[in-house]
């Protein structure tokens, strides 16, 4: 085994015969790196920190996101029933305007049968 390094801060342990010839070699490599720093370790554990929080938040967003799609299907499915209320009145009112019409017409006849009946001499 040797270690060798690549530039400042590489550092690989491997077999020299595996990089010479690869038959007869251990086929053995491994990274070797540094211990982090004091200030690395800090700041390790303030992105933890933030890392579990965003999570924490995208969870409470899913669970606000399931409610809401639960609601608006609930509320497309009151929109589809008063679309058919909505029809339904809209057919009740043409019905009900030919009827008026029709009685309205009605009257008219019998306002001026009684009309020419009054005042005919």
């Amino acid at each position: 085994m040797r270690m060798w390094t690549k530039g400042s801060d590489e550092t690989i342990i491997d077999c020299e015969k595996s990089r010479k010839k690869k038959r007869n070699g251990c086929n053995f490599f491994e990274w070797v790196d540094p211990e982090t720093c004091p200030r690395g370790l800090e700041y390790a554990k303030i992105m933890q920190a933030k890392k579990e929080e965003l999570e924490r938040q995208v969870e409470e967003l899913k669970m606000i996101n399931e409610g809401l799609e639960t609601r608006n299907k609930m509320v497309e499915e009151e929109n589809e029933a008063l679309f058919v209320k909505i029809a339904d009145l809209t057919e009740m009112n043409v019905n009900l305007a030919n009827t008026n019409e029709a009685l309205r017409a009605q009257i008219g006849t019998r306002k001026t049968r009684q009309t020419g009946t009054r005042f005919h001499c």
